[in-house]
């Protein structure tokens, strides 16, 4: 009899069964008796338990497909998932462009005890599946069928703190909305959260939208640029007071046509922008308003998804991030 056999017959993990014989306190009471009934029933020895330095401690690391994906957001989170983890764990960094294929031969042969994933869909069907059979952990909101998507809702409350902050400290009374495509899911939650704030307050919000474009994400600045000059036009924007673009590549090559047009800052709309990419916004003056929607977002999400994997508090295997986004004000 070994761990691997009890893990078998108890229906739970090798690594819960090593916890259960180690005397950790993070095992559910079902599983720990569990495993220890066929203890007793089979005899299994102290002795022929595997040491806990040689128990599979890999988490692996994937960045799934996501066009135009800013590096800066990508390391910061990856960044307060290293801070949170510790020293018990490895991270294994995965090809970006892993199928459900090779994902599951990563898992047989790496002995990978979960998985970290930022993107917006899975690559194909069967890596879908193969996320049944592990613990994982999403960074950002995907894309599923109807019944999976994972919208985070610190999208929709981006969008509120946008409205609060043009409505109450820039007093504006006629705010305005860039709306436009994105493999982002969230991202539509971001505009609802604005729209829905300004009604609350009952300010008459304006929508831009950028018309005959894709997501935004697949184009190249100078295509982008021009998509957002034919809908910002000064027609569009006569009487506005401030603008909510829901991301900061947006948000700076709108500063970049406003200072083509010869626009003095104080004749602009108050801006405020979102993700907080120092890069993207490093020398716009006046400086934009911008919404950080990763203040300590992994450290909650992290520590119920070390839980799961070490067989404790029975919590939904495909975790979330809950997260209040911090706004960082202009100039």
């Amino acid at each position: 009899m070994t761990i691997a056999d009890i893990a078998r017959e108890a229906g739970v993990s090798q690594a819960t069964v090593s916890r259960v014989l180690n005397g950790h306190d993070s095992v559910v009471p079902e599983k720990r008796e569990a495993v220890l009934r066929i203890v007793r029933e089979t005899g299994f020895k102290q002795r022929a338990m595997v040491p806990k330095s040689a128990e599979p401690r890999n988490i692996g690391m994937v960045m799934l497909e996501f066009p135009m994906a800013n590096p800066g957001i990508v390391l910061n989170k990856y960044e307060n998932v290293l801070s949170s983890l510790g020293n018990e764990f490895s991270l294994v960094m995965l090809p970006s462009g892993i199928g459900g294929a090779a994902l599951r031969e990563a898992i047989r042969c790496r002995e990978l005890c979960g998985l970290i994933m930022h993107g917006h869909r899975c690559p194909d069907a069967e890596f879908e599946e193969v996320l049944g059979e592990i613990p994982h952990l999403w960074l950002n909101s995907r894309q599923g069928d109807n019944r999976d998507s994972l919208i985070f809702p610190n999208n929709e409350y981006a969008g509120r703190l946008a409205a609060g902050y043009l409505l109450k400290q820039k007093k504006c009374i006629a705010p305005a909305l860039l709306t436009f495509p994105s493999r982002n899911p969230g991202m539509e939650s971001r505009f609802s959260g604005f729209r829905f704030a300004a009604f609350e307050a009952g300010v008459p919000c304006r929508q831009l939208a950028l018309a005959e474009c894709g997501d935004f994400e697949t184009l190249d600045d100078r295509t982008l640029e021009g998509c957002i000059d034919r809908a910002m036009t000064p027609e569009a924007l006569a009487g506005v007071d401030g603008l909510f673009i829901a991301d900061d590549r947006l948000t700076a090559l709108a500063c970049r046509i406003f200072g083509r047009r010869n626009v003095p800052p104080d004749e602009r709309p108050a801006l405020v922008s979102c993700d907080n990419d120092p890069q993207l916004l490093m020398g716009l003056y006046p400086r934009p308003a911008t919404i950080d929607l990763g203040p300590g977002m992994a450290s909650l999400a992290i520590r119920t998804f070390l839980a799961r994997i070490d067989g404790g508090a029975e919590v939904d295997r495909n975790i979330a991030i809950f997260a209040r986004p911090e706004l960082i004000p202009g100039e």
